[in-house]
């Protein structure tokens, strides 16, 4: 036999379902399917930029090459007015001296004389 309450307590159990259902649950899954489509429109505008800085950068060395190749060109006419280029130096490599104490010695103090002197006059 069944009771009374119980058919009332899945009558309000049901009501409750369907309200929640309408009012919080369908305005909730709304507001996170439309999120979810904000992400989206916002990585797609993210690879549309990135593209586009992608094709501004190589525009930019495409010019810079085109500049370099334009001094490369005009150099010599520049040496004939008078303006010179520095030539690129090697690289230096590291080199360590070996000096013996007493020459280390004399070399600090013809330094510390020579940083006085200088010093002296300013």
């Amino acid at each position: 036999m069944v009771n009374g309450t119980l058919i009332v307590q899945v009558c309000n159990f049901l009501i409750v379902y369907f309200v929640l259902k309408k009012f919080l649950f369908r305005p909730a899954v709304d507001a996170i399917v439309h999120d979810k489509q904000e992400v989206h429109i916002l990585y797609k505008t993210l690879d549309s930029c990135e593209d586009r800085i992608t094709k501004t950068m190589i525009e930019k060395q495409d010019k810079w090459k085109v500049c370099q190749c334009f001094f490369a060109s005009q150099s010599p006419s520049l040496e004939k007015y008078g303006f010179f280029m520095r030539k690129k130096r090697a690289a230096v490599k590291d080199v360590t001296v070996q000096i013996s104490d007493a020459k280390r010695k004399k070399l600090v103090d013809e330094l510390k004389n020579e940083l006085v002197k200088r010093f002296d006059h300013v």
